[in-house]
C-alpha cells in the first residue's frame, strides 16, 4: 500500500521546466524491512542450536516478502494465518510449523503478544526528477547521489510545517544551478510562512534569497567573531558579504569582467 505526497504540499515543492514536481514521495505503510528485522530478531530467546533457531531468520525473511506483496496491514496477520493453517505457509517452511506454533503459543507467547501490538515503521521512497522532467533516480533503486538526496530532503523540509527551521550549509553537495534556480526561489517563497535560519558560504543564498537579517562572521583563535550584522542595504554588511563570500570586491569585479560577453 503506497501513499503519495498530497497536492497541497506540492504547492511549495520546486517544479521542473515541464511544470511537474521535481520529487515524488511514496509511503509504504508498515513496509520498513530493517525495522521488521529488528523486531523479529530481538528478545525471542530461541536457542540458536535448535532447528527453529537456525531457521528463524529465513522464516522472517519469507514472512516479510509475502507481506510486502500482500494487502495485509501487518505481517502478524499472515503469521497468525500460518499458525492456524500450515497449508498457507510456503512449501519450504511447512516443516517448521509445529516448532513455530509450539514456541509462539508456549515459551514465546510473551514475545508473540508483544509483536502483535508493535507497529512496523513505514518505508518511504523518494524519486527525483531532472529539470527537463526525466527521472534521475530514487532511494529504492540507489540511483541518487549524496547531492541529489540532499536536494530532495531540503525540498521536503520546506514543503511541510510552519515552525522555525535551522539548516547548516544547505549548499553542500548542491550545484550552483540548483541553488540559484530552485533553492533560492523556494527560500523566498517559504520565508513569509516560517522563520528560516541558515549558515552558509554561498552568496546566492543570502543575497538573491533576500535575507532580512545577516550576521557575517570571521574566525579568530578558533572562535566566530561578529564582523557585521543587519540587512544588505547597510554598506558595512554588503562589504562583509563581498569580503567573506566573494573573496573581496576586487575578486568579484574580476570575475564579472571574465564573464562579460
Amino acid at each position: 500500500m503506497a501513499l503519495g505526497l498530497g497536492n497541497d504540499s506540492f504547492g511549495r515543492v520546486p517544479f521542473t521546466r515541464q511544470a511537474s514536481p521535481f520529487i515524488s514521495v511514496e509511503i509504504f505503510k508498515c513496509r520498513d524491512q530493517e525495522h521488521f528485522k529488528q523486531i523479529w530478531s530481538t528478545n525471542h530467546n530461541i536457542r540458536g542450536n535448535t532447528r527453529l533457531g537456525r531457521n528463524w531468520d529465513t522464516i522472517g525473511e519469507k514472512l516479510f516478502h509475502l507481506f510486502e506483496a500482500s494487502e495485509e496491514l501487518t505481517p502478524w496477520t499472515i503469521l497468525s494465518q500460518w499458525l492456524e493453517n500450515p497449508e498457507l505457509m510456503p512449501a519450504e517452511l511447512q516443516g517448521h510449523h509445529s516448532d513455530l506454533n509450539a514456541y509462539l503459543t508456549g515459551e514465546g507467547i510473551g514475545f508473540w503478544e508483544t509483536m502483535q501490538i508493535t507497529r512496523i515503521n513505514d518505508r518511504i521512497n523518494i524519486t527525483l526528477f531532472r529539470d527537463d522532467g526525466t527521472r534521475a533516480g530514487s532511494l529504492d533503486d540507489g540511483g541518487l547521489s549524496d547531492g541529489q538526496k540532499n536536494t530532495a530532503i531540503l525540498a521536503l523540509l520546506f514543503a511541510h510545517g510552519t515552525n522555525p527551521i535551522l539548516i547548516d550549509q544547505p549548499e553542500d553537495e548542491l550545484d550552483s544551478d540548483f541553488i540559484y534556480n530552485q533553492l533560492v526561489p523556494l527560500l523566498r517563497r517559504v520565508k513569509h510562512k516560517r522563520q528560516i535560519i541558515l549558515a552558509t558560504h554561498n552568496a546566492n543564498i543570502p543575497v538573491n534569497g533576500d535575507c532580512e537579517l545577516l550576521y557575517a562572521l570571521n574566525t579568530e583563535m578558533g572562535k566566530g567573531i561578529l564582523k557585521a550584522e543587519g540587512g544588505l542595504e547597510k554598506p558595512h554588511v554588503k562589504e562583509a558579504v563581498l569580503d567573506i563570500m566573494e573573496g573581496s570586491r576586487e575578486a568579484f569585479r574580476r570575475r564579472q569582467e571574465k564573464y562579460r560577453f
